[in-house]
């Protein structure tokens, strides 16, 4: 589905992303993993266009992602960044409803997906009427993802999507999104600093450390083969303090 080709990202003299091979595997729930500045958002961003590759290439379906195919590879796609980034002059169904609006879909189209979308993601009927601060932050983060949701993209791109979250929140949130995400069956690419995060969502997870990747695979595989001592350093730091 989405491939990194020698893939490298610069600022400046500043690297964010060494040179990087990687490949998303289709239908499955990609956790893109690491402490802040390790390179994880600069891959979501690369793959979702926002910002272009100094070296190598970014391939969708076969497809190089330059600024000519961008716009079509687009359309294909659903992003949720971590502020939820709604609209606050809009309602929740406004916000929805934005892209489909703006292409003109007929209104019972629309109507179906609005419902569907409501069910999927256990955000009540009653709520769409509501402007952003009128609704929790759980609510916030649901109206974010119905919006990415409703053209029904093949890739489902998620950054940081539960940060600032009440713990109780995100925990719930995990949960649904667990479900949601078995249910779709599309791509996910999910970024997050959370070890719980990547262990409850992730069919794959990537952990990156100064702009490369240490180490990739299952869960299962990080904590009997880590691949060097970063690894046990970067689970221990989430564990630290939690009683055995």
């Amino acid at each position: 589905m989405i491939h990194l080709r020698h893939a490298g990202k610069t600022f400046g003299n500043a690297v964010a992303l060494h040179p990087t091979d990687l490949e998303i595997p289709s239908h499955k729930t990609t956790v893109l993993i690491g402490t802040s500045g390790s390179g994880k958002s600069t891959i979501l961003r690369l793959i979702s266009g926002l910002i272009e590759p100094t070296t190598g290439s970014v391939e969708i379906n076969g497809e190089k992602l330059t600024r000519q195919t961008l716009p079509e590879i687009r359309r294909r796609m659903g992003y949720v960044i971590q502020s939820g980034d709604l609209f606050p002059h809009l309602t929740a169904r406004q916000n929805v409803l934005l892209v489909a609006k703006e292409l003109r879909l007929p209104s019972h189209e629309i109507a179906a997906r609005l419902e569907e979308l409501c069910a999927l993601t256990k955000l009540s009927n009653d709520l769409l009427d509501h402007y952003p601060l009128e609704l929790s932050g759980g609510e916030q983060r649901r109206v974010s993802l119905m919006r990415a949701l409703m053209l029904k993209p093949d890739i489902l791109l998620l950054d940081e999507p539960m940060g600032a979250l009440d713990p109780m929140v995100r925990a719930g949130l995990i949960t649904d999104l667990k479900s949601l995400f078995e249910r779709l069956n599309t791509t996910v690419l999910l970024v997050t600093h959370d070890l719980v995060e990547a262990a409850r969502l992730g069919d794959h997870i990537v952990l990156l450390k100064s702009g490369r990747i240490v180490q990739q695979g299952s869960f299962a595989e990080f904590s009997l083969y880590p691949a060097e001592p970063f690894v046990c350093q970067f689970f221990d730091a989430q564990l630290e303090g939690v009683p055995s």
